[in-house]
């Protein structure tokens, strides 16, 4: 049975996991809370995806509410968690993939989102609810 909000509250960022999906280490403590950005053309329209050295930290779709202000962050076409990132979204909208295999970075989130994220990581892909 898929866990309760108030469960997955509990849950510290290191026990955040995706489905087949893990926190990574950085791939440089020097960069560990450095923020870069790809641009990315897909079925849905055009995104933004988001990295730290530690992983994946956003995906925002081009006039999305909440869209957060990128100006600061550099543009980095060839991030490792990049361009995994935008090879794993364009197989998921293709429909040759089911789930995601990326390091994520939820560190941005407050306590609240991340038991938002950590519930919505609960639903198996194709759920109704």
């Amino acid at each position: 049975m898929a866990e309760s909000m108030a469960e997955s509250a509990e849950r510290s960022p290191e026990q955040i996991v995706v489905t087949a999906t893990r926190l990574a280490e950085p791939l440089d403590q020097t960069l560990a809370s450095v923020t870069v950005i790809t641009r990315a053309d897909t079925t849905l329209g055009p995104v933004t995806l988001a990295a730290t050295g530690q992983g994946l930290a956003g995906l925002w779709f081009d006039g999305q509410k909440h869209h957060p202000d990128t100006r600061a962050w550099r543009t980095d076409d060839d991030n490792p968690w990049l361009v995994q990132a935008r090879a794993q979204l364009a197989e998921y909208l293709a429909g040759r993939r089911t789930g995601f295999d990326l390091p994520l970075d939820l560190r941005s989130g407050s306590v609240f989102q991340q038991a938002v994220w950590n519930a919505l990581r609960a639903i198996p892909c194709g759920a109704p609810s």
